[in-house]
């Protein structure tokens, strides 16, 4: 893991294990930030982003690795992950908000709703997400 500025990289292997681990390392950068006014929006599309990565990229894997990139200013927080495992179709992917009783599946449906910006890599293996600060809502990205 390496700080620079206002912003960190992390890279774990493609487990659930590392997943924790790292997210609580970001968390706790976010927490002493501007980005700190969104803490819980910014929590929910990064644990859900990086879950995905590693459950559906990676298959829970240590083989593969995962990397993630937190940047922020003042007006926005900017989340970067990447894995190395599979591809990921995701214009087929179904951003609807599942069944009560369904055990998963609300990951892409929370990451649309909090998210401002989501932009994914042509292959699914990198998903970029901007969170505009609370004080800066109203503006473009």
């Amino acid at each position: 893991m390496s700080d620079s500025g206002s912003c960190i990289n992390v890279s774990f292997r493609g487990s659930m294990d590392g997943a924790a681990q790292a997210c609580e390392r970001l968390m706790e950068f976010i927490g002493d930030s501007p980005a700190a006014v969104n803490w819980f929006e910014v929590s929910l599309i990064l644990q859900e982003a990086v879950n995905n990565a590693v459950l559906h990229g990676c298959k829970d894997s240590s083989e593969y690795e995962v990397r993630v990139t937190v940047c922020y200013d003042q007006e926005k927080v900017k989340l970067v992950v990447r894995h190395n495992g599979d591809s990921w179709d995701w214009r087929a992917a179904d951003w609807s908000l599942p069944e009560p009783e369904s055990l998963c599946g609300r990951g892409l449906f929370i990451i649309r709703h909090y998210a401002d910006h989501i932009l994914f890599s042509d292959d699914g293996k990198s998903l970029t997400l901007i969170r505009r600060l609370d004080s800066y809502h109203d503006e473009p990205v």
